[in-house]
């Protein structure tokens, strides 16, 4: 993982898929106003693909429970 542009970047390495992906990218980039987005890109047969993008927001409503 590393930082750039002011976003959280990961690189994974893939063995065994059938589709030829070979590495997934996570780009989480942490919102002025408190989300979180999250995209994926897959290097598939040698090219970035796009794949997920999710927006997390904070429930302020969520109440942490510790059991």
């Amino acid at each position: 993982m590393h930082f750039e542009d002011g976003n959280l970047i990961s690189i994974e390495d893939v063995t065994g898929n059938e589709s030829g992906i070979t590495q997934v990218k996570a780009i989480l980039e942490f919102l002025p106003n408190g989300d979180l987005h999250n995209t994926s890109q897959y290097l598939m047969l040698g090219n970035w693909v796009a794949g997920h993008e999710i927006y997390y927001k904070e429930d302020p409503n969520a109440k942490v429970l510790f059991k």
